[in-house]
């Protein structure tokens, strides 16, 4: 009689757990130590991450084409099968394929990288070649003013109230576009980019 109403009594476990799965040290201990696996490649990767990724930055391959074929740069349209377009064109290559890795799911640097390959094949441009102009023989003219501005303030206040500026400060972006319509990238030696 005792062993029929332990039977009973396990069955009614049994049917209480049924669909629970067995439970046991071996499944606790599997457990255990799946948790402990997957929180270490969390925090490898999470560690791991920042010194692999890099930002795309096939917009300043962009910015530093642009400056180098306008006509501030003096490269005008109707020369664009001068040995400088390919020079500017070869540049503009080399620094999209710099940015290859970074940029491996960037639609813009996809789309340059096709552009410059029809560039290539549209002006005869051979890929091998210099990549950076020669240094003209002739010094650049100096600029004939220079730029004074002034806030509306300082301009309608007194004649005898000047301003005197110890440093001119530019923030953001370091290409620039100056008021004759010339193109400038401010350099600072040690500094970004």
């Amino acid at each position: 009689s005792r062993s029929v109403d332990e039977k009973q009594w396990r069955n009614s476990i049994l049917t209480e757990w049924i669909g629970m799965g067995r439970s046991g040290p071996q499944i606790t201990a599997k457990r255990q130590l799946r948790d402990c696996l997957t929180l270490t490649m969390v925090l490898l990767s999470l560690l791991v991450r920042p010194a692999h990724c890099q930002q795309c930055r096939i917009q300043r391959c962009n910015a530093e084409y642009v400056a180098s074929t306008s006509p501030a740069s003096g490269l005008q349209e109707d020369a664009a099968l001068d040995v400088d377009y390919c020079t500017a064109l070869r540049a503009y290559a080399l620094c999209t394929r710099r940015q290859a890795r970074s940029c491996r799911g960037d639609l813009v640097y996809h789309s340059a990288d096709f552009r410059i390959k029809e560039l290539f094949s549209q002006h005869n441009c051979s890929s091998d070649g210099p990549t950076s102009a020669k240094a003209s023989s002739t010094p650049r003219p100096a600029a004939l003013e220079l730029c004074d501005y002034e806030s509306r303030v300082l301009a309608s206040g007194s004649a005898g109230h000047q301003k005197k500026y110890a440093h001119c400060g530019l923030f953001g972006d370091p290409h620039l576009r100056t008021f004759r319509d010339e193109f400038q990238t401010c350099k600072v030696e040690g500094a970004w980019p």
